[in-house]
Parts: structure tokens; C-alpha cells; sequence
């Protein structure tokens, strides 16, 4: 009955008023805590960014393509499931990861690359950081798209109907967008709202709930704030060139000194010792292999590593199944490893590591693309032929974004495998699952596409032969 409320309540009420609804004055301090940003400026932000995001999506809607990939967005039923019966609150107090996880495939999949700008916009705005601006849209976009999925379910929406949807709300939409950020038309593709927004020396920013609604400014109020900033900057301006020559001089200084000690450093180095300090965590098979002998080559196009898995040889596993797989695949890697006596498990964790060299993902997302399904079959054939041995997922991520993506994000990667591999018939308690976010790389720089697309990876682990 009282999911059932909940729902004709919904229903009852325009998107807008149908999400503030569940953003409550709980959900306000939950999501500022966690982002570690003030309670105001935590309101500010989503305030602005929901009508923002409305905007976005009633223009998309008009494109038959874009409002198809809406609807289908809409009616996932891992995201209607995550708020079944559950209140935004909830969501996000007892499964926050998978809401995560969830806002950041939205945002990949319904955003593209409007995301960074339009961060930055509502990071700016409401004065937080930009990667708390990114938490932040994370966490209300999956409530923002269970909501439209309502609408849809409860009115039978199509594809080619969800523009009206929009359209009957689209003033009350625009209306909610704070003057300061009318520019935000443009970032997101469809103009200006400049003619759309209210008074700005009169109209109060729309509250998320009327319970903390005193936290809220006019944007008045805003406007002078911003004056204030920039005139302080110009007081500031004077004083900071008569240090800034000076602090450059000392700059120079101490990275000269520091020349001179890494040269003569880098000349009493012992090479057999430096060489083992570099090796880190993803160290192959207690082989030796260093990070920098990973071979294959990065894929421009699809932002994805490649990776060179040699030449095909055919195996025959213990219990007769035969596979061709490359030399320098993970699969011969696993089959030699579990099947060598001469290989052991070692009791440092952070060696043995195997990544797995073709399995991929859609960006920022942990589904699994359809060319993951070879590799998966492949290792289900192995561990059933060696049936005494378990294994562990590590999900690792690039050191783009923040802690509080890429964990979830990892985890949730991670765990992707192991739920293939253990409904392809291998036995779940042989196998885990665990995100390590962005550590352990194998690329240690990070500092271009390629480097970081070896760092998105899982690898896996015989824990026991």
C-alpha cells in the first residue's frame, strides 16, 4: 500500500515538484557530509542542477534518437529496482556505491561530453569543488531518471510522445534555473535562457524543500557576492606581484639544487636495486615482468589499451577440454600457472596478479561489452578443469575523477566479472570480488590516454591451486 502511495503521489505531481519531493532536508546533510562541502552550498547545487538537467533532457527529447536512448535509460530495471519501495534518503544512506555507479553511467551515457562543462558551471555556481560537483550529479541523476521512468510506465510514453511530456513543463523548468546560470543553454546545446528565467533582484532561487528553505540567497544576493570576489581580486592583485618575482627567483633556486642532488644521486644508484623499487603491486606471476614490458597498443578511437596477446597455441586442460588461446594471453598465463607445480601462491598479495586482457567496459559504467564474453568463457573452462582452485577480481580505475567514483566504480567492475563467471557455472564460493579505485597502477605517470587506459583494468588472482 505504501509503495503503491508513493508511486500515485509521483504521478500526481509535475517531474519537478516530483523529485524536490525526495530530496529532503536528510538527503541535503547525508550528500554534504559525504562531499564534505557546506549544507548551503550543497542545496545551492542541486537546486540549480535539477531544472538544469529537466532542461537538458526536454531538449534531447526531441531528437527520436537521443529520446529513445532516454526512455531506455528510464526503464532499466537495475535502477528501478534500486529505489523499488525506497526512498531517495535510503538509497543513499544503505547502497550509495550502486547509486553511484548508476549516476556516473547516466552521465556517460545521457551527457557525453557535455559532463566536465557542465560540472564545472553548477561547481562554480554554488561554490564547491568539481569533483563534489561530479558526486554530486552522480548521486540525484539516477532519481532524476526512476522519476521520468514513473511518468513513462504510468502515462505509456514513447520515444516519439516524451517530448510532450517536457513541453506541458517547460516554463515551470526554465523558470527553476537561477539567472546566474542561464548561460548553461549554450554549454548544454540549446541556447541561451537568459528570456526565461525570473527577475534577478527579485526572484528567490526554488527551494529543494520548503524545510531548508533558509538556506537559500536570492540571486541578488549572488550577483553581489560574485562583485565582491572579483573586487577583492582586483585589491589582491597589486600585492601578490610584489612577492610574485621574488618567490620565482627562490623557485629557480631550489629546482637548480634539486638538479644537482638528482645527478649526483642518480650516479651511486645501485641498478639491480632500483630496478626492484619500481615494480609495483600488478608485479605478473612472480615472473619479473616490470610494468613497462606490457605490450599491445592504445586505441584512439575507442579510448581503450589493446593489449598484444602473441601468437595462438592450443592447450589441454586436466580435465581434456581444449582451447586455442596467445601465448601471452591471461588465459595461458592462468593454465600456466595453475597447472606448473613449480608455481606456488605466495603469501604477498600484491603478487600474482593477472590483468585480464580483454575485457572491457563502456565508459564509466560497469557493463560488460559483448567482445568480454570470450575471455570469460575461456577462464569458466579453466577453473572448471582445475575445480581445487579459487581466485580473486581486483577492479582498478585511472586517477581521473575522485575517490568517491572510482571506488564504487571498481568495485562494482570487479564484481561484474565475478557474477559472469559464476552464472557461466563456476561455484561462488571460489570466487571474490574487491575495487581498489585508482591504486595499484600499472602505469604509474597517468599522464596520457594510453597510460591511463592501461590503469582501467581488472586482474585476477589464484588465491589457492
Amino acid at each position: 500500500y505504501l509503495i503503491n502511495n508513493q508511486n500515485q503521489k509521483i504521478m500526481s505531481l509535475n517531474l519537478l515538484d516530483s523529485i524536490k519531493n525526495e530530496i529532503t532536508s536528510t538527503s541535503i546533510d547525508k550528500i554534504s557530509n559525504y562531499l564534505g562541502e557546506s549544507r548551503g552550498n550543497t542545496s545551492n547545487a542541486i537546486t540549480a542542477a535539477i531544472p538544469a538537467i529537466l532542461a537538458f533532457f526536454a531538449e534531447k527529447s526531441k531528437n527520436e534518437t537521443a529520446s529513445a536512448q532516454m526512455v531506455n535509460a528510464a526503464t532499466n530495471s537495475d535502477l528501478n529496482n534500486l529505489f523499488q519501495g525506497n526512498s531517495f534518503t535510503d538509497v543513499y544512506e544503505k547502497n550509495r556505491d550502486a547509486l553511484l555507479v548508476q549516476g556516473n553511467s547516466l552521465l556517460s551515457t545521457l551527457f557525453g561530453d557535455k559532463e566536465p562543462k557542465f560540472s564545472q558551471e553548477i561547481s562554480k555556481y554554488a561554490k564547491v569543488r568539481k569533483e563534489s560537483a561530479d558526486g554530486l550529479l552522480a548521486s540525484i541523476l539516477p532519481l532524476i531518471i526512476s522519476v521520468i521512468g514513473n511518468k513513462i510506465s504510468s502515462q505509456g510514453l514513447t520515444a516519439n510522445s516524451l517530448s510532450g511530456l517536457f513541453a506541458e513543463e517547460k516554463d515551470a523548468i526554465h523558470s527553476a534555473i537561477p539567472a546566474n546560470l542561464a548561460s548553461l543553454g549554450s554549454i548544454l546545446g540549446f541556447g541561451s535562457l537568459a528570456g526565461n528565467v525570473g527577475d534577478t533582484t527579485t526572484r528567490v532561487t526554488s527551494t529543494v524543500k520548503d524545510d531548508f528553505s533558509n538556506v537559500e540567497k536570492t540571486d541578488a544576493q549572488r550577483a553581489d557576492e560574485i562583485n565582491d570576489d572579483v573586487i577583492d581580486e582586483d585589491r589582491d592583485e597589486s600585492g601578490f606581484m610584489k612577492w610574485l618575482l621574488p618567490l620565482l627567483g627562490i623557485i629557480a633556486a631550489l629546482a637548480l639544487l634539486f638538479f644537482l642532488m638528482k645527478q649526483c644521486n642518480d650516479d651511486k644508484v645501485d641498478p639491480v636495486m632500483d630496478n626492484d623499487t619500481i615494480q609495483t603491486d600488478s608485479v605478473r606471476l612472480n615472473s619479473g615482468i616490470t610494468t613497462d614490458e606490457i605490450r599491445g597498443d592504445f586505441d584512439e578511437e575507442n579510448n581503450v589499451f589493446v593489449y598484444d596477446v602473441g601468437e595462438d597455441r592450443e592447450i589441454e586442460l586436466a580435465d581434456g577440454t581444449k582451447i586455442t588461446v596467445g601465448d601471452n594471453s591471461t588465459e595461458w598465463k592462468l593454465y600456466d600457472f595453475i597447472s606448473n607445480d613449480a608455481n606456488t601462491v605466495s603469501d604477498d598479495t600484491t603478487e600474482g596478479w593477472i590483468t585480464l586482457d580483454r575485457i572491457y567496459f563502456d565508459t564509466n559504467s560497469n557493463n560488460l561489452s559483448r567482445g568480454s564474453k570470450a575471455q570469460i568463457d575461456n577462464l569458466v573452462k579453466i577453473m572448471k578443469a582445475y575445480p581445487n582452485a579459487t581466485a580473486k577480481f581486483g577492479g582498478y580505475t585511472d586517477n581521473s575523477g575522485t575517490a568517491d567514483i572510482n571506488q564504487p566504480l571498481s568495485d562494482a567492475r570487479a564484481n561484474a566479472v565475478m557474477k559472469d563467471v559464476v552464472s557461466s557455472g563456476i561455484s561462488k564460493d571460489r570466487i571474490t570480488a574487491e575495487g581498489y579505485g585508482a591504486s595499484h597502477f600499472v602505469c604509474e605517470a597517468n599522464d596520457t590516454p594510453a597510460c591511463m587506459a592501461k590503469n582501467r583494468r581488472v586482474d585476477m588472482r589464484v588465491m589457492k591451486k
